[in-house]
């Protein structure tokens, strides 16, 4: 009986160890999923600013027309 509280013992830290590798895994996708989701607004952002910049510019040239 000894011997089988030692292994369900081994297996209950083993499974917790599992679930907190799983869980860290988890966080890592999430931290790379929001850092990539910064990443993509940020480039959208610029994107915009250049855009906006070049309406102004054309606007400007609309009205030295």
């Amino acid at each position: 009986m000894k011997n089988y509280h030692t292994k369900l013992k081994a297996y209950s830290i083993a499974v917790n160890s599992l679930k907190k590798q799983i869980e860290a895994k988890r966080k890592q996708q999430l931290r790379t999923k929001c850092a990539n989701k910064r990443f993509l607004i940020e480039e959208e952002k610029q994107d915009l600013k250049q855009l906006v910049a070049e309406i102004n510019e054309l606007r400007q040239a609309t009205i030295n027309i």
